[in-house]
């Protein structure tokens, strides 16, 4: 795991982090430990590629945070939903991430292999909690079908596509937080005919024992019973447009 390796025109070449590059024992000059450097601190994961052995390039990679991701994350917070943030890329820059959505230093978690990111979401099962894992590379695969709810994103990779049972199919984060309401609302809506079918039953048994109603009458009644669940539960709006 870090990284791969290749033959390209008879030379070996190497492509991963530096934990990959130091267990290959790659030769790293100065000036890319430098620019290795320079990437963390401008909060760009470095991919170091090496070449018969010895580094010839640092590559910085950077995924800003979408615009509408703090006020989603907020959202969730105000909620009651625990927020945390597991990431393969490199521990230093999670944490500033993590510092910029306002997740505490604790709940963000970088340089994470699959596995690793599998063992977080299992460790949290564990306590107790109902884990929703929102991802959507194939490095989130093995989570996001070990959660109680996986969530793939638009745009993923296909693997995290199949391993999640729930897909957002809008690249919007807003979308998510649709979800997350609309999933809360129809639970809600769910106990609540429950209990307006179950009281209105009670009541009609009730007053048969009591021979307040013939057969004719509670006829009548048990279908009232099931149009009244049913009209209740397409009058009540559950999932909402998010603009």
């Amino acid at each position: 795991y870090g990284g791969v390796i290749g033959s390209v025109e008879g030379q070996r070449v190497e492509i991963g982090n530096l934990e990959f590059m130091q267990a290959a024992g790659a030769d790293m000059p100065a000036t890319l430990e430098a620019a290795h450097a320079t990437c963390l601190a401008n909060n760009e994961s470095p991919v170091i590629v090496a070449i018969d052995g010895r580094v010839a390039a640092v590559v910085g990679i950077q995924d800003p945070i979408r615009q509408e991701a703090i006020q989603v994350l907020n959202s969730l917070r105000d909620s009651g939903w625990q927020l945390g943030l597991l990431s393969g890329d490199h521990p230093e820059i999670v944490q500033r991430i993590g510092a910029q959505l306002d997740l505490p230093a604790g709940v963000c978690h970088g340089g994470l292999s699959p596995l690793e990111k599998l063992e977080v979401i299992q460790r949290s099962k564990q306590e107790s909690r109902n884990v929703v894992m929102v991802g959507d590379g194939a490095n989130d695969a093995a989570a996001l079908a070990a959660s109680d709810v996986g969530i793939a994103m638009h745009g993923g990779a296909e693997l995290s596509l199949q391993a999640a049972p729930v897909f957002v199919a809008t690249g919007n984060l807003r979308s998510l937080l649709s979800l997350m309401t609309g999933a809360s609302r129809t639970q809600r809506l769910i106990w609540a005919t429950f209990a307006i079918a179950l009281t209105y039953n009670l009541v009609a048994v009730v007053l048969a024992m009591l021979g307040w109603i013939g057969p004719l009458f509670a006829a009548i009644l048990m279908p009232i019973s099931s149009l009244s669940v049913l009209a209740i539960t397409l009058g009540v709006p559950t999932f909402r447009s998010q603009a």
